[in-house]
């Protein structure tokens, strides 16, 4: 029971946390029902708007998760001595949607309360993101059926409709495309901490053998697109930028709309 609800509270405080850290960026609501036509304008824009560079970025990432599926077994049998432990344990519950659903709405509903615009924004993208993100790993899962680890069928089975549900990782989705929209909306070390937090979400279902190391990236790549995507387009923006920067001194995110 403690195991479920640690994330629950954990989630909740971290975002209680980053609002009351960065109080210049709130702005006045003007009206919370706006919410209500974004998921409809969301789909029918997503369908008719990708560009042929965006369905390039889509097939290339295909490639590059087909790429490192050649390396599956050899990384999963250097897992093989990992028991997860308590941390990863409880990280992977950070990407179970049976808890990360019902906390997005009750974080939703607290932020519609709260009237601040950016919170409810984030908020917003945050629930939208992982119901757009899981669907679409839960297509993906029926139409590859590929077979868990533990199946010891090997990593190259495939078969589309079989019930198996391997590829992506729906865990390592629901993490990334709840988690993101948040850092996007506040870069920041703090939120910066929330993609730690999916990444190790995604390790620990490899720790737990019930993924492979494609599975995981396909489903982050998949969760983090999503929340990207629909964070730019409610931000109103026509460009936003993710660009790591890498000094001497340090190495950061530039998160620029």
């Amino acid at each position: 029971m403690y195991r479920n609800r640690f994330p629950t509270v954990a989630a909740a405080c971290f975002l209680s946390v980053i609002v009351s850290a960065q109080p210049a960026l709130s702005q006045r609501a003007p009206d919370p029902l706006r919410f209500i036509p974004l998921p409809v304008q969301d789909v029918t824009g997503l369908a008719s708007g990708l560009s042929y560079r965006e369905l390039l970025g889509v097939a290339g990432a295909g490639l590059v998760v087909f790429g490192v599926s050649h390396f599956d077994r050899r990384i999963d049998n250097s897992l093989n001595s990992l028991d997860g432990g308590g941390v990863l344990r409880v990280a992977e519950e950070f990407g179970n949607p049976r808890v990360v659903l019902p906390v997005s709405i009750v974080i939703f509903t607290g932020a519609l309360l709260s009237g601040d615009t950016r919170f409810q924004d984030a908020a917003f993208t945050s629930l939208e993101a992982l119901v757009f993100a899981d669907a679409a790993a839960g297509l993906l899962k029926l139409a590859f059926g590929r077979a868990r680890p533990t199946a010891e069928r090997g990593p190259r089975s495939i078969e589309p409709f079989s019930g198996h549900v391997s590829f992506p990782s729906g865990h390592a989705t629901t993490a990334f495309a709840a988690l993101s929209p948040w850092f996007l909306y506040y870069p920041g070390p703090l939120t910066a901490g929330l993609l730690v937090v999916a990444g190790a979400t995604a390790f620990s279902r490899m720790a737990s053998d019930q993924h492979w190391f494609s599975d995981v990236l396909a489903g982050s790549a998949i969760g983090f697109t999503t929340a990207y995507v629909l964070s730019r387009r409610h931000a109103r923006i026509g460009s936003a930028r993710v660009t790591p920067v890498i000094s001497a001194n340090a190495v950061r995110i530039d998160v620029r709309f």
